[in-house]
């Protein structure tokens, strides 16, 4: 599946097409993406199967996906197939279960995103983990962007200025202010008194949420994207 297929596919499972949806698919590699970061994880295949209410063989899917982001150590893209699999659970119990798991994942960073974009679905399952007591602050503060997506959608409100996979984190951005004074990993550590694993945890979700393979790619488009001053 070529990535562009891939990208129009999830396109089209975004408008609620699922009939264009399956088209592009068909004309996609297994293990293609509309994401760059997600080449090792593609998740758009399961997405398409959840939209066509195979939530048995999405569920499957999923539970590999897992393995391949928590050995590699993508926290990002744990976050992500945690929320999927919360959509494919086959009882309420565990899917709460899951969506408890990514907000775990997700609230130290503040991500939204990664869960408004999987749809409207998961909005009863957000407010019934806050009713039981899961995250109740982080998961307003999904909510809430779930209700703005929504008026944008029927108001045509303007989007935002930056058009990112997921929004950065304050911490993310300062990281890559520093890699885009050419700060070595270390040098950055030392400025921002934390561990050279933990640096390079941020740029891994740094180049993913900018779709680039490297430093030099990430410096150059948050320039063009205006993120650092």
């Amino acid at each position: 599946m070529s990535r562009n297929a891939a990208c129009h596919a999830q396109i089209a499972l975004r408008q609620g097409d699922l009939a264009e949806a399956t088209r592009w698919a068909s004309l996609a590699e297994e293990d293609a993406d509309a994401c760059t970061f997600h080449r090792a994880l593609p998740l758009t295949p399961a997405r398409l199967l959840l939209a066509q209410g195979r939530k048995k063989q999405a569920a499957k899917k999923l539970a590999t996906l897992y393995g391949t982001a928590a050995e590699a150590q993508l926290g990002w893209g744990m976050l992500r197939v945690r929320v999927l699999q919360a959509l494919a659970a086959p009882t309420a119990e565990q899917a709460l279960a899951f969506l408890g798991e990514a907000l775990a994942l997700g609230e130290p960073e503040g991500f939204v995103r990664s869960f408004t974009d999987e749809g409207e679905l998961l909005v009863p399952l957000l407010r019934k983990a806050a009713t039981e007591g899961i995250a109740p602050r982080y998961v307003r503060r999904v909510l809430a962007a779930f209700e703005v997506d929504a008026k944008r959608r029927t108001q045509k409100l303007p989007g935002p200025r930056h058009v990112l996979i997921e929004d950065l984190s304050e911490r993310e951005l300062e990281v890559l202010r520093l890699l885009s004074e050419n700060l070595t990993n270390q040098e950055i550590a030392e400025r921002l008194y934390i561990s050279v694993n933990t640096v390079k945890t941020h740029l891994s979700n740094v180049y993913g949420k900018l779709g680039v393979p490297n430093r030099r790619q990430a410096a150059a488009k948050a320039a063009a994207l205006r993120l650092i001053d």
